[in-house]
């Protein structure tokens, strides 16, 4: 076999490894920035085309983009609309690495970026592997793969310019298939442009064979998002085909101008010589050209992708959690989504405790029905949140990021624990009113400060763990001390009531079940707030972390007394 060949394939295989690695690494550097902008879109479709255009250029890759939106459409945390100019972004996005590949096509001779790809593939390698920072060694990462990349471009130019081309047909059918189905195969457009600049180096590439070709690539690097949403629910698959169509669309347009410019006017595309920045030229002027064009007809390239997907989905309830795997590919965006839910189950469980609470006063059967409910939600949370978080702690993860999915993990188990006391709260409220039984005024009115205290705390850890506000979780500690000493006094006083009299035995187990159920969600809010303290400190010894803060720390003891202040029980 031609060793030629050899050549253009290793010179590919390098350029895709090295814009994957370079993909990869800036969605991790970026991914926290990226996130927040996903966030913040709205119906405004030139903000989401300037959105798309932006984050293409930061990930280095239109489409991880793509397979991102449709993994958070398949979520359910965007719509389809708000997808539709952010693809058309990334269109104009992806076109920044052809003019950068076309830095290394123009006039190239075997070895003279040698000296330029020694020393940053060194740095590179020297900051991956001695910087300690993890940030500084994504940097490093990114600096080898620049390297990678332009070795590739280098041997795939040595390759076509020693290789015997055969004729290069100019029929443009043909050339428009072709585009498509290499960029398919790549599954890059990026791979498949730098590979045609490279060959642009022969000198035997005419606009007339160009122009469908990299209109074939648009068409095909949307293959692979097809194909990856085939077993995503309907609004998902949508979103794939809504980018299909654009660049069908575009490239038909794009098409017509041409035709039309070179029928009335002097303009002859034929005379114009073929270089690695007239490719970069041609695909960016198609890009940038079919975005503006179409963007206002966007709503109809939606309606298209209804009429090929027919149906609705099946509604989803309020608090169904679903988190696509497809996200696991673009870690900061699965752990945005990891977060988000996890904020929710907190707040399902600050909810449910306040109206096992509520239910303790006044029972009512449709309020502690729904605190049973909201348990089994809380239960499919922590099954759903805890499977996906420790597969998305396999994956490549910044320090942060790490440390986000490791709290994370922690806090989801309290959170669930959480739920089974308010539900235990419930049961309690249920039997005394099934058995017409009541406490006695005193113990009323001090089991109301305690679930008072107890609703503080709670409120207190919920609000520091959606915040990630290691301040307010300081402030945790203290309070849950003082509910140990309310605890004990309570216990103590009820013990005092059944020797008089005041209390029956059958009482005395319920109060004391009560008692339990409300120390033990101090408890758990107080491993919420350590693990907030212990991630941001970098510290991981509870023990001697909690034993220095009751004896060495004074604004503990100041903030200790400030509770008891507050919770004070009546003599």
């Amino acid at each position: 076999m031609d060793s030629n060949l050899f050549c253009i394939l290793a010179g590919l295989t390098f350029f895709i490894f090295g814009i994957s690695e370079i993909s990869l690494r800036l969605e991790k550097i970026k991914g926290g920035r990226i996130e927040r902008a996903l966030k913040k879109v709205n119906s405004n479709q030139f903000r989401s085309l300037a959105l798309g255009a932006g984050i293409t250029v930061a990930i280095q890759s239109s489409t991880a983009l793509t397979e991102v939106l449709v993994g958070l459409v398949n979520s359910g945390i965007m719509q389809l609309g708000q997808t539709i100019g952010i693809m058309m972004g990334s269109n104009i996005g992806t076109t920044f690495t052809s003019w950068i590949t076309a830095l290394f096509c123009t006039d190239y001779k075997p070895g003279i970026f040698l000296p330029f790809i020694s020393i940053i593939a060194f740095t590179g390698i020297i900051m991956k592997f001695a910087m300690k920072k993890d940030s500084l060694n994504d940097i490093g990462t990114v600096f080898f793969s620049v390297a990678m990349i332009i070795c590739g471009m280098g041997y795939m130019q040595n390759g076509f310019m020693n290789a015997d081309i055969p004729e290069f047909t100019e029929n443009p059918v043909i050339c428009f298939a072709a585009g498509i189905i290499i960029t398919a195969l790549l599954g890059s457009s990026a791979a498949s442009v730098a590979l045609l600049q490279s060959f642009s180096v022969t000198g035997i590439l005419t606009p007339v064979s160009v122009i469908p070709i990299i209109m074939g690539q648009n068409i095909g690097t949307c293959i692979s998002a097809v194909v990856s949403s085939r077993n995503a629910n309907k609004n998902a698959r949508r979103v794939s085909f809504v980018h299909l169509y654009f660049n069908i669309t575009g490239s038909a347009v794009f098409a017509l101008v041409l035709f039309i410019l070179s029928r009335f006017t002097a303009i002859n595309p034929e005379n114009v010589s073929v270089s690695a920045f007239y490719i970069a030229a041609i695909h960016t002027l198609f890009n940038v050209f079919t975005s503006l064009i179409l963007i206002p007809f966007s709503s109809y390239l939606e309606k298209l992708a209804v009429l090929t997907i027919k149906g609705e989905d099946k509604p989803e309830e309020e608090n169904d959690l679903f988190l696509d795997e497809r996200l696991l590919n673009t870690p900061s965006f699965a752990l945005m989504e990891c977060r988000s839910f996890s904020e929710k189950m907190a707040q399902i469980s600050l909810e449910s405790f306040r109206a096992a609470i509520d239910n303790m006063n006044v029972f009512d059967e449709k309020k502690a029905e729904s605190v049973l409910n909201q348990e089994d939600i809380i239960d499919d949370y922590e099954d759903k949140l805890g499977t996906y978080l420790i597969k998305l702690s396999g994956c490549s993860l910044t320090n942060e990021d790490a440390a986000s999915v490791s709290r994370l993990l922690h806090c989801i188990g309290d959170f669930e624990r959480i739920s089974d006391h308010a539900a235990n709260l419930v049961s309690i409220s249920r039997e005394m009113h099934e058995k017409n039984i009541s406490f006695s005024h005193s113990a009323q009115i001090e089991t109301e400060i305690l679930e008072t205290a107890v609703a503080d705390i709670l409120d207190m850890a919920v609000t520091a763990f959606v915040n990630n506000d290691a301040e307010l979780a300081r402030k945790v500690e203290p309070l849950e001390e003082v509910i140990d000493g309310l605890r004990m006094e309570l216990k103590n006083r009820h013990v005092r009531r059944l020797q008089q009299d005041k209390c029956t035995i059958e009482l005395g187990f319920i109060f004391s079940d009560l008692l339990t159920n409300l120390e033990r969600v101090s408890d758990h809010c107080s491993n919420i707030a350590v693990c907030l303290i212990q991630l941001k400190d970098e510290k991981f010894d509870t023990h001697e972390y909690i034993t220095n803060l009751r004896v060495n720390d004074k604004e503990f003891q100041e903030m200790r007394f400030q509770y008891v202040e507050k919770y004070a029980l009546p003599d």
